[in-house]
């Protein structure tokens, strides 16, 4: 990438177009699963699941992609 194109670059605007369209449906779904004991974050910091099991972390992906589905660019 040419370094005059920066910001202009079409790839670099479609990354951030995507990202731009995942960011609110991630804050939301992550105040959901906590708000809903699906994880916590315990007094020493750690991860862990609704049963209390650490884990290395909490994987939203499929529903931040079925939340934006119908609304990527």
């Amino acid at each position: 990438m040419k370094a005059e194109e920066g910001v202009e670059n079409a790839l670099f605007k479609a990354i951030r177009a995507h990202g731009a369209v995942r960011e609110t449906p991630l804050i939301v779904a992550t105040l959901q699963a906590f708000s809903r004991g699906e994880v916590r974050i315990t007094d020493d910091r750690q991860v862990v699941d609704a049963a209390g099991r650490g884990i290395p972390g909490y994987d939203l992906t499929p529903r931040i992609d079925a939340m934006v589905r119908d609304k990527l660019p």
